[in-house]
């Protein structure tokens, strides 16, 4: 088999066109490709230290909401009786006139149930 001239020329350019191709193309992508994935790399850390610090805050408003809840249990006020109203729920009807005396009563009544 014999070399042919133009096998010789065909195989340097091919040299040279490989060795262009990797030194202005395919490094290039290579090192943007590595540069992304470092970068979505730390931005993955990033939400992971997040969502730490997050599920961290919800347990420790936990652990106060709970306390909070214990404290309320054994310092909870104490229900006061209100009077009722229900003996003042009689109404005159339009034109009725009740006695003085009942009006005083009841006005005094309301009253001391107002400052009570």
């Amino acid at each position: 088999m014999t070399l042919n001239g133009t096998i010789i020329v065909q195989l340097i350019n091919f040299i040279i066109a490989y060795f262009i191709i990797d030194r202005l193309l395919l490094r290039k992508a290579v090192a943007l490709i590595q540069q992304e994935c470092t970068e979505q790399d730390n931005l993955m850390k990033d939400i992971q230290k997040e969502r730490d610090y997050v599920s961290d805050n919800e347990e420790q408003k936990k652990l106060e909401w709970e306390q909070f809840f214990q404290q309320f249990k054994q310092e909870s006020p104490k229900i006061i009786e209100r009077p009722s109203f229900k003996k003042f729920e009689r109404i005159p009807k339009i034109g009725e006139k009740l006695p003085s005396i009942e009006v005083k009563r009841t006005t005094n009544e309301l009253k001391d149930l107002l400052i009570e």
